[in-house]
């Protein structure tokens, strides 16, 4: 018969092996007195290396405060069947560096990304890859904004991306990339023609409130305003 500290491992085991989830969620569990708990992560990724199979799941839902936590829950997930991650932040004030995470195959290969929490040291050609983008940073640059807009115009799949910058002080810079705006208040909007299609155009719309809300999106051309410019597409 198993002992009591073997059994947990037996139950991972079986989980591992054997079930396939549609979305998988992790929660920070400290305030439960339970050293199981505790330790579930990290006896997971031991077991997800002992049976060489990881976890398959579409959507992963991580609530954890620093980035080894969530390098721990990523480290046995399947990243083939890896659709949509989302990191969900434990408080309002909550701010994580992501520059081990970006390097992992998981992040590499998903298609969508959802998060709460102020991302401290974001690099933009770490998220350039995502279709569906939805992120708040403490900063972000006029030159950064522009390296999103060459990317997003080429893609063939791109869809949407949501910033949500606390500290943006460029913005009359981007005049300098752009041009002027079309502003609707409180919206500033620029619309850009995509390389490989003539109906598809990128429109991106700056809102200042709080934080200062980034988006980019693909719209058609039937909905671009009649007095709106459109910018030619061009490859540098």
């Amino acid at each position: 018969m198993s002992s009591m500290n073997e059994m947990p491992e037996l139950v991972l085991e079986n989980i591992i092996g054997f079930l396939d989830f549609r979305t998988v969620y992790w929660k920070d569990y400290q305030l439960l007195n339970d050293p199981f708990v505790h330790t579930l992560p990290l006896r997971m990724s031991n077991v997800s290396k002992k049976l060489n199979r990881k976890i398959k799941a579409k959507l992963l839902t991580v609530r954890m405060e620093s980035q080894s936590e969530i390098m721990s829950i990523l480290s046995f997930m399947e990243p083939e069947t890896l659709e949509k991650i989302e990191f969900l932040a434990m408080d309002e004030e909550m701010e994580i560096e992501i520059n081990e995470i970006v390097k992992t195959e998981q992040w590499r290969r998903a298609k969508k990304l959802y998060c709460t929490f102020d991302v401290s040291n974001l690099n933009v050609e770490d998220v350039s890859h995502f279709p569906e983008v939805n992120i708040p940073v403490l900063s972000i640059s006029a030159s950064d904004l522009d390296y999103l807009r060459k990317t997003y115009i080429r893609s063939f799949n791109f869809k949407s991306s949501w910033l949500k910058v606390r500290k943006f002080k460029d913005k009359r810079e981007l005049s300098n990339y752009w041009g002027p705006s079309f502003y609707h208040r409180p919206y500033s909007f620029w619309y850009f023609r995509m390389k490989n299609s003539k109906e598809n155009i990128l429109r991106i719309m700056i809102k200042r409130y709080r934080r200062t809300d980034i988006f980019f999106q693909i719209i058609q051309l039937e909905d671009v305003p009649t007095r709106a410019i459109i910018q030619g597409y061009q490859e540098s």
